[in-house]
This record gives C-alpha cells, sequence and structure tokens, in this order.
C-alpha cells in the first residue's frame, strides 16, 4: 500500500510539474488515464503475488487432505516439481519477456500509437507508466496461463495412470479410487478457475483508461492483436483443460460401468454403492468441472462485455 501511494504521489508531481492540463471528464487531460493505468498495474501485482500465495497454499491443503502418490513415477515427480512456486516464476519471467519482446517488435514495425499528451514531461510519463502497466499485465496473463498448463499436463497423466491415495489406502473398491481422483482433480484447479478471471479484469480496466472522456485516444490494430492472441490463448488453456477433466470424468464413469455389469445377482448392496459413486462424479461441479454458468471463460468473456456498457453510459453521461 505504501509503495502504491508514492507511486501515486510521483505521479502527482509530475502531472503538477509538466504543460499537460489536469481534468478529469473534460476530454483534454492524459492524467487520469495514467492514474487509471498504474492502479491496473499495482492490482497485476498484487494478483500475481495472492495468486501464487494461495497455489502454494493450496498445493499443501490438497497434499494433505488426498496424499496422491503414483508409486514413484518419474513423471509425476517432475509434474510436482513443475508445480512449486520458483518453477512457476522461472517460466514465467521467461515466457514474459517472450511476449513483451514481440511487443517491441510490434512497435517498431508499426509504430507507436499516437498518444494525446503535451510537452516532454507527459511524453516520458506516458511512455513509462504504459509499459510499466503492459508488463505487469503480461506477467500476470502469464502467470495465468501457467498455472492452466501445469494443471493440465496433470490431467493428462492422470487419464494414462493409476494415482494411488494415502486416505483411501485401505481401500480396494477401484470405483472409490475414481471417484477420489475426480474430487482430486476438482480440488487442484480450484484456485486455476478463479485466476483465470484477473486477465479480463485487467483488460477491462486499461481499455476503460483509454476511453475519449478523458482524452483523445485511440488504439491501433497492432496492440489489439497482440492483446488478443494473449487472451485467445489462455482461453483455448481452459478450454483444452475443460475437455481433458471431462475426458477422465467419462473414464471414470465407463470404469464403474464395467464393474457394475461384472456383478453377478445378490450384489445390490455393492450395486448401490458403486452408483452412489457414479452419481457423485458426474455430480462434481466444483474447481475445472464447475457448470458452464460457472465457467470461468464465460465469465471472463462477460466482465469485458458488462465494462463496453458500463463505459457507453459514461460517455453519454460526459456528453451531457
Amino acid at each position: 500500500m505504501f509503495g502504491a501511494l508514492t507511486l501515486f504521489g510521483l505521479l502527482g508531481m509530475v502531472a503538477v510539474a509538466s504543460a499537460e492540463p489536469i481534468a478529469l471528464f473534460a476530454g483534454i487531460s492524459a492524467w487520469p488515464t495514467q492514474a487509471i493505468r498504474l492502479a491496473a498495474a499495482v492490482l497485476c501485482i498484487k494478483l500475481a503475488v495472492t495468486s501464487s500465495r494461495s497455489l502454494w497454499l493450496a498445493k499443501r491443503r490438497v497434499a494433505t487432505d488426498f496424499g496422491a502418490t503414483s508409486n514413484g513415477s518419474t513423471t509425476w515427480t517432475e509434474l510436482d516439481k513443475r508445480a512449486d512456486l520458483a518453477s512457476r516464476w522461472r517460466r514465467t519471467v521467461g515466457w514474459s519477456a517472450a511476449f513483451l519482446g514481440a511487443i517491441v517488435l510490434t512497435d517498431l514495425f508499426f509504430g507507436l500509437p499516437n498518444a494525446p499528451v503535451r510537452g516532454a514531461v507527459a511524453h516520458w510519463a506516458d511512455a513509462i507508466v504504459a509499459w510499466v502497466s503492459r508488463a505487469a499485465a503480461v506477467v500476470l496473463l502469464v502467470f495465468c496461463i501457467d498455472a492452466v498448463a501445469v494443471r493440465l499436463r496433470l490431467i493428462r497423466w492422470c487419464r494414462n495412470h493409476e494415482v494411488r491415495f494415502a486416505s483411501a489406502a485401505d481401500e480396494p473398491n477401484r470405483a472409490f479410487h475414481e471417484k477420489r481422483e475426480i474430487d482430486y482433480v476438482a480440488a487442484l484447479t480450484t484456485e486455476e478457475s478463479r485466476m483465470v478471471l484477473f486477465p479480463f479484469m485487467i483488460l477491462l480496466i486499461l481499455v476503460c483508461a483509454k476511453h475519449r472522456v478523458f482524452d483523445d485516444w485511440h488504439w491501433n490494430a497492432p496492440i489489439i492483436a497482440v492483446t488478443a492472441v494473449g487472451l485467445l490463448t489462455l482461453v483455448a488453456a481452459v478450454l483444452i483443460l475443460r475437455a481433458n477433466a471431462e475426458a477422465l470424468r467419462s473414464d471414470a464413469v465407463r470404469t464403474i460401468d464395467v464393474d457394475i455389469a461384472k456383478l453377478g445377482h445378490g450384489n445390490d448392496e455393492e450395486r448401490a454403492r458403486l452408483l452412489s459413486y457414479g452419481t457423485d462424479i458426474l455430480g462434481c461441479r466444483t474447481g475445472v468441472f464447475a457448470t458452464w454458468a460457472g465457467n470461468p471463460v464465460v465469465q471472463g468473456l462477460l466482465i469485458p462485455l458488462g465494462g463496453i456498457g458500463g463505459m457507453f453510459l459514461l460517455e453519454q453521461a460526459a456528453r451531457q
């Protein structure tokens, strides 16, 4: 909080010392845009740090609750290491640098968008704040994509290998382990499902920051294209994750159906038990198995769409 207040204080001093007018909704000042951009950058950093800690805590909690193992599989160990915070941030920094490099090349090739700022101080402030907000948004986006990719690898592994749970070590019933596996995946992907919304929230803030109610801002096609590629990558990753999770659920239900078919007469109690497991598996609606109404992709897409309506109302109010 102190760092954020310091940044805003510095921005305020720069604004006072520049030739750029200070106004809110007059359509002649770039400073409201810079303040919103700076706020978005601070929010990106906060979300990335808190999400990182949430993923770490979730991993520890799920490990304690389920005690999942794979009988010493090297691949399982590697997948578990990929979920470590240090590994996550190494990949995030590397891919973020590559993404920002692509943005730099786009700017060099197509040119920078026109910035309606006045004076050298305002130009420098605009360039610095714009790049800080871009970098922070890219880091958050890449961190979210990496989190989804880690879970996708794990789910694909679970589809082709047997996972045993220490919490059910004395349970010989294969159907019970299938149910635990679905509960395990749902618990693991709860935080990721929530995180997917963050880049869409930041996108809405940055789009609102360049609204003409503040100044004569423009968007150029290359920036829109690069932003769309990043967000579409996240959407595609989430949809692929959902498809693989549903395939894992279908495999579990199919296994239970086979076990039910093998039962002979007089096994009504066991049949009822297996049917109960199958019902629980099909009824799981948490994490990656959430309904489409609660799907993070649908909710994420609705955030900017709802923001567009709000921006329209803001523009109409400014015209009055």
